[in-house]
């Protein structure tokens, strides 16, 4: 995809960078439906069938007296790069970012699938999330919807911890992930 190499160029990934990444490449969905606007007046999108699945999770949640908010959902390849390089206008290195955020094509929240969480205590996605009660109920509930973790402490991709980061994993389209 020319999109895709123009921002591996613009960014300095190298084809090496990219044939090394430990992380599925990724198609970027085109069917998404609104699941809800954000208090930062930004629309949060997923697929259909995440979205319906995300919404039954997040009513549960509710009926459990658990508050969980939609920090981010899809992001398409060109939002990804606009991320990234904010951050390195910002003063990070490409390494460090590349930790938190995966090179465009290779992030799942391209498939409109996985979603950052947050919660009251700890609105913005933070590694502290982990010791939050929202945290521990989709440690114990989220499965049951088919959402996971996607990069738990140890993980082996590349990108750090990052316990607000879940993912529906059940079939969308005869497709899994």
């Amino acid at each position: 995809m020319a999109e895709l190499k123009n921002f591996y160029n613009e960014l300095g990934l190298t084809d090496a960078y990219i044939s090394s990444l430990r992380l599925p490449k990724f198609k970027e969905e085109t069917k998404l439906v609104l699941i809800e606007v954000g208090p930062d007046g930004k629309e949060k999108l997923l697929a259909s069938t995440a979205a319906q699945s995300w919404a039954a999770l997040k009513s549960k949640a509710h009926s459990d007296g658990v508050t969980l908010f939609t920090y981010s959902a899809f992001r398409s390849f060109e939002l990804q790069y606009e991320l990234i390089k904010e951050r390195l206008r910002k003063g990070e290195s490409l390494e460090q970012v590349l930790q938190r955020l995966a090179a465009p094509g290779f992030s799942e929240h391209h498939t409109g699938r996985a979603v950052d969480v947050t919660c009251p205590t700890f609105p913005h996605p933070t590694q502290e999330f982990d010791q939050s009660i929202e945290f521990n109920w989709l440690t114990e509930n989220a499965s049951e919807f088919k959402f996971s973790l996607s990069y738990p402490k140890g993980n082996t991709t590349g990108i750090m911890y990052e316990p607000w980061h879940w993912c529906f994993r059940g079939v969308l389209e005869n497709k899994e992930l």
